[in-house]
């Protein structure tokens, strides 16, 4: 694609269009990777809904730990984490059962927005739950999809909208470039 760009300037690149062009190429991939991790919060965000979810039986009071070993032979470490096992209807009726796995701090931090079922919620007559309910995103009709409310990664989003703006930015900047190429060698073939 260089060799492309440095024909299509008829002369090879000089070191300023050789940045431009770089930078846009660099946009470019920050563009396509970060489009790719952001996928499902824009997912979420686009399609999500929210729902008072149930906690299982099987899931202990609030959930239960979960230790990662990280690290190499030698030198064992332990991720600890809660995974959290709840049901939930979707919004066709069907019961859907899932879990979450989120850090000690989330958990502590939001256990305090755990509460009772009440008789009157629509998840009172999923068989299993122990009785406490709680926030949690779902995308109707993907079985694969929900977590628990607040348990997200907006952040991923930041760099997917400054990839955007700077490939639109640079690629505007080398388009520039090359219509003012195209212009002079029009200008230059009619012979002015």
């Amino acid at each position: 694609m260089i060799t492309f760009y440095g024909v299509w300037y008829g002369y090879g690149l000089s070191p300023s269009q050789m940045v431009k062009f770089y930078l846009f190429m660099g946009a470019l991939i920050l563009f396509l990777i970060s489009g790719v991790t952001s996928y499902n919060e824009i997912r979420y965000l686009l399609f999500g809904r929210t729902t008072l979810a149930v906690l299982m039986e099987d899931a202990g009071a609030v959930g239960h730990e979960v230790r990662t070993r990280t690290g190499g032979r030698y030198s064992s470490q332990y991720t600890v984490n809660i995974a959290v096992k709840y049901a939930f209807k979707d919004i066709d009726g069907s019961i859907r059962t899932a879990s979450d796995t989120v850090s000690p701090e989330w958990h502590t931090d939001n256990i305090k927005k755990f509460a009772d079922v009440l008789p009157t919620s629509v998840n009172f007559d999923i068989p299993g739950h122990n009785g406490v309910t709680f926030a949690v995103q779902f995308i109707p009709g993907d079985s694969d999809r929900s977590r628990l409310r607040g348990h997200n990664y907006v952040w991923l989003t930041f760099p997917f909208v400054v990839s955007t703006l700077a490939v639109i930015g640079f690629g505007a900047w080398v388009w520039n470039d090359v219509s003012r190429f195209e212009r002079h060698k029009a200008m230059k073939e009619k012979g002015y």
